[in-house]
């Protein structure tokens, strides 16, 4: 507090009376991370971690979502690896590592790269839309000395002329002409595609959506496996309501003995409706709701049948073979048997084997006591027979083919292509129709000729180089009295790249 001469008091109060000491107003927190985010370093660093994710996921084991929700399963796989990487199996489990895209971290690192691309781009909006309505149209005289590219034009034409000249080429070349509101009489504005900072804001937004596209597959998507029974049906599952039948399987071979060919024909149905029907290959799916049914194996089933000592039934259906022995001399699949929490292994000499101890026509079953453990019981049976194994029945009822099919779903594949076309366009913009500026102004010269200077501060670029040095011979061709002497120097006299003046 102070007094002035005349007795009157003043108070002097700060601009932030209403923040306490210690207090962070809302407005600077926000403004802070807003820097944070459009930052140049903190944006490499993103992607340097996004990086680290990638090649993690694609070096590391990773297990599937349904293995990941299974704690006996999780343990499992864990065990398989830790011979191999030992104590650091639990530490890479705890960081989520193994299933690296869809861990917290990832999540973090992914939300947190978007928002700084989304910060980048709004950040450079102002500065595309000056482009485009206020681009800086006067330069002082000494930019002309200065910039990049200059070149001087001699003639005898009066201003006005060499100005209209000069006006006449650049229009030719499609050039967007606007007048120096301080000199208009002698100089003027001149660029090229201003709209292209489009293609900047389209590829950003390719970016985020890439992003999006990425969480949403790791999380939604479905990829499994369907082993059908020829001549039987699965439930898609996923609260789809479908159902898929093999109706037929055929392959052929090569004279080599090679599979040349081979191609379900898949049945659809949806309420006891059939919704498609079609022949599946490898690279010919069938589509239904977004689901496709890709081709992907085939080979031998076992129809069974397994009760308990009351008769009541554990499991009757088709058992695929798709495992195979260390030896390769027969093939295995295994089914839960219920709620007992066993579970049966059943297995048949591999096709062309001769070095399989399971005769022709025959099937081994094994009992065990969960997924992980050997066998508690085993016996061999032929088909058409029952066997009796630790209080459960099981009957070989036959052999049939099954067709292995891939299911997939991706509902992050539509986000992914959208942001493909915007990247691809974005990137054409940005590359093909760069943004291009010049200046151009008229002096007289000691001699009373006229001096046409014109200078740009494009980037070195070769393609540029030619386009201007083009416009300056057509603007020296247009020129009366030019003497042919115009002069191009496309080497900066400093280091200096954006003009100085006013817009």
């Amino acid at each position: 507090m102070s007094e002035r001469s005349g007795g009157a008091q003043s108070r002097v109060e700060s601009p932030d009376s209403g923040a306490h000491e210690g207090e962070v107003r809302v407005g600077e927190l926000f403004h802070w991370l807003y820097r944070l985010f459009y930052s140049k370093v903190f944006g490499v660093l993103l992607i340097l971690a996004f990086a680290a994710y990638a090649f993690v996921g694609s070096l590391v084991p990773q297990m599937s979502p349904e293995v990941h929700a299974d704690a006996s399963a999780h343990e499992h796989f864990l065990g398989e690896l830790r011979p191999t990487l030992g104590p650091a199996t639990n530490l890479l489990d705890a960081l989520g590592l193994f299933h690296a895209f869809t861990s917290i971290g990832f999540l973090v690192v992914v939300t947190l790269l978007a928002l700084s691309i989304i910060a980048c781009t709004t950040h450079r909006i102002p500065e595309l839309r000056d482009r485009v309505h206020r681009p800086r149209t006067h330069v002082a005289p000494r930019f002309f000395d200065r910039a990049r590219y200059r070149a001087v034009v001699h003639t005898s034409a009066s201003t006005d002329r060499a100005l209209s000249q000069v006006r006449g080429v650049l229009s030719a070349k499609k050039w967007r002409l606007l007048e120096d509101p301080r000199d208009p009489e002698r100089a003027v504005f001149a660029d090229r595609f201003a709209w292209s900072g489009i293609g900047t804001v389209l590829a950003h937004t390719a970016f985020v959506l890439i992003l999006i596209a990425f969480v949403v597959s790791s999380f939604l998507s479905v990829d499994e496996n369907l082993d059908i029974p020829v001549g039987g049906s699965v439930e898609v599952g996923h609260d789809s309501g479908l159902t898929v039948s093999a109706v037929a399987f055929t392959d052929t071979y090569t004279p080599e003995g090679q599979a040349a060919d081979y191609v379900s024909e898949l049945s659809v149905t949806k309420g006891g409706t059939e919704v498609a029907h079609q022949e599946v290959r490898v690279n010919s799916p069938l589509v239904v709701d977004g689901f496709r049914f890709h081709q992907a194996s085939f080979g031998h089933a076992v129809d069974l049948r397994a009760t308990d000592a009351s008769g009541r039934a554990l499991y009757e259906g088709t058992v695929p073979l798709t495992n195979t022995t260390e030896d390769r001399s027969d093939v295995y699949g295994f089914m839960p048997l219920g709620q007992t929490g066993k579970t049966l292994v059943v297995a048949t000499a591999a096709s062309g084997q001769g070095m399989s101890t399971i005769p022709p026509g025959s099937a081994l079953f094994e009992i065990h006591a969960d997924t992980q453990s050997g066998p508690v019981a085993s016996k061999q049976v032929t088909q058409g027979n029952s066997v009796e194994m630790e209080g459960i029945t099981v009957t070989f009822q036959r052999e049939r083919e099954y067709t292995g099919i891939t299911l997939r779903n991706d509902p992050g594949a539509p986000i992914m292509w959208v942001a493909s076309v915007l990247l691809v366009g974005g990137t054409c913009i940005t590359f093909l129709l760069q943004y291009r500026r010049l200046w151009v102004r008229v002096d007289e010269d000691d001699d009373g000729t006229r001096v046409v200077r014109l200078g740009s501060v494009s980037r070195l670029d070769v393609t540029f180089e030619r386009i201007f040095s083009g416009l300056v011979r057509q603007v020296e061709a247009a020129l009366p009295d030019t003497g042919g002497q115009a002069r191009v120097d496309l080497t900066p006299d400093t280091d200096e790249e954006e003009p100085h003046g006013t817009r």
